[in-house]
């Protein structure tokens, strides 16, 4: 592990000291000390205990990306098929440009740019497998070959996308209004470890679909731009069941987006994640 400091045991009153390391997961917490008596124990003079510190959250660049660590998780810093050449990915107020791409859930090929209102790419064709982006397990993801994410990232799992909500405080930016041309609308997530990391999330709606004649689903065009914000993981369990992350004024969560086929129809936003 990195960032690794190195003590040794050290003696207080005729008694050994003996730092024990602690796994750090949600903040720094100081090591347990045991007292134990010298002759019961003795340690060797060039015995070294460990003390492990977290990674700091930080801003970086990461392969080749604007990126943000937050909680050990390396998060670019845009949506997917935004313009990379922004300066500042949380200027205020928010831009157009640095909007993402739509996708259907399990696609690699966008369904739309960030300013189109209809479905320019769209696949009417059966439902996409549940590993099409997720050759692991949430615990131990693999990236597939369908995944849109540039080199060296992903899409991310349920898991990561719960840990970010529970890392971050946030705060909305922009008037939010049910409007098409509204994109001055995002959700700042702030890391609880250090305030000036931080990841924003534009409202950027999805784009929905409708019944067709023969039974089949059909583009039908932009919904809830500048109200609501949906971003997916890499998780789903059957045909009509994905998890994504939902914004919206008041609220953050996981949303299990379950609604017959439809589900994978959808065109919403990708937040990738670093492999």
């Amino acid at each position: 592990m990195k960032n690794i400091k190195t003590h040794p045991n050290r003696t207080l009153f005729g008694k050994v000291l003996l730092f024990t390391p602690i796994l750090f997961i949600f903040g720094c917490k100081k090591p347990n000390i045991d007292i134990v008596n010298v002759e019961e124990q003795k340690a060797p003079p060039d015995e070294i205990e460990t003390i492990i510190e977290p990674e700091r959250d930080k801003f970086l660049i990461h392969k080749g990306q604007y990126a943000a660590r937050i909680n050990g998780t390396i998060w670019m810093r845009l949506n997917l098929g935004a313009d990379l050449s922004s300066s500042n990915p949380d200027a205020i107020p928010m831009s157009l440009e640095r909007h993402g791409d739509y996708y259907q859930w399990g696609r690699k090929i966008s369904s739309a740019n960030s300013s189109s209102d209809f479905t320019v790419t769209f696949f009417g064709d059966d439902a996409p497998p549940n590993d099409a982006w997720n050759a692991g397990n949430e615990t131990h993801p693999i990236k597939t070959d369908n995944d849109p994410c540039p080199q060296g990232y992903r899409i991310p799992t349920r898991m990561e996308l719960e840990d970010l909500i529970k890392s971050t405080e946030t705060i909305n930016i922009g008037k939010l209004s049910h409007d098409f041309r509204n994109y001055a609308v995002a959700k700042i997530f702030t890391s609880r470890n250090n305030n000036k990391v931080k990841l924003t999330f534009p409202f950027q709606g999805y784009l929905t679909v409708r019944y067709g004649p023969d039974n089949n689903y059909l583009p039908s065009g932009i919904w809830n731009r500048g109200i609501e914000g949906y971003f997916y993981s890499s998780r789903s369990t059957n045909a009509t069941f994905i998890s994504v992350l939902k914004i919206t004024e008041n609220n953050v969560c996981i949303s299990n987006m379950t609604f017959e086929r439809k589900v994978k129809f959808k065109s919403a936003n990708i937040r990738c994640v670093a492999e």
